[in-house]
């Protein structure tokens, strides 16, 4: 739960007062969001990531999760990737192995190719333009709407 997380975080390195000063957060809000009666919108998340130093990516993810079992759904646990067996290997049979370089140019090395440039397309940058027009409270909203379809499917 984000209220248990959250209450972990501050433990020891703020107080309540400290951290609504930091993030300009209120007090109630902040209260709110210990005691688990609601959850931040993404401008207070924001605050909060960059005030407690983490991932702001990784705190949405979080929000959401927590708006999906708040609204009855379940998300998968997600399963570390499996490490693959190192087959132990001699260095003398290390040694003996081919080893081959292609040649690069020096042009290459000297002028890198820059990445190529991938345009998002009109639907995305109308997408984007009309959720940054959103309120806060509008975003919220949407988030929950879309936690609660996640539950349903």
């Amino acid at each position: 739960k984000f209220s248990e997380w959250l209450d972990q975080q501050i433990e020891g390195r703020f107080s309540r007062a400290k951290l609504t000063r930091e993030t300009k957060i209120s007090d109630g809000a902040l209260r709110n969001y210990l005691s688990g009666q609601t959850l931040p919108d993404s401008d207070q998340a924001q605050r909060l990531a960059e005030t407690l130093g983490i991932n702001s990516l990784q705190l949405a993810s979080m929000i959401v999760a927590n708006q999906v079992a708040d609204s009855g759904g379940t998300l998968a646990d997600p399963t570390p990737p499996e490490e693959p067996e190192l087959e132990e290997i001699s260095a003398s049979a290390v040694a003996s192995l081919p080893l081959a370089v292609a040649p690069i140019p020096a042009e290459a090395l000297l002028n890198p190719a820059p990445a190529p440039f991938m345009p998002a397309s009109s639907d995305e940058e109308h997408l984007l333009s009309l959720w940054r027009r959103l309120h806060p409270q509008g975003r919220r909203a949407t988030v929950q709407f879309i936690a609660t379809l996640l539950a349903e499917g």
